[in-house]
């Protein structure tokens, strides 16, 4: 929706490059579990309009996460913490 008031507390996001499909969206790799390089691509910020209890906290959750590549074959995701690694 365009206006934020009307957003029913869900949305979806997709990323694509159309000008180089072979580029990836990260310049991030592991090496031996270690992430090098910055792996940030979206960095989401809330601005609350209530209050939240600590004792019934609101969640943010993604979910049927799905990467491709540039022919559209899908590839496997992983999540650790805050990170989602895609690999071929």
């Amino acid at each position: 929706p365009t206006t934020l008031s009307n957003w029913a507390g869900t949305g979806e996001l997709i990323f694509a490059n159309f000008i180089d499909s072979t580029a990836p969206v990260s310049d991030a790799y592991l090496d031996n579990g270690i992430v090098m390089e910055d792996p940030v691509v979206v960095m989401v910020h809330f601005v609350l309009t209530d209050d939240i209890s600590a004792d019934n906290p609101a969640l943010v959750i993604a979910s049927k996460l799905v990467a491709a590549d540039k022919s559209a074959n899908e590839l496997s995701l992983s999540t650790n913490n805050l990170l989602i690694q895609s690999s071929p």
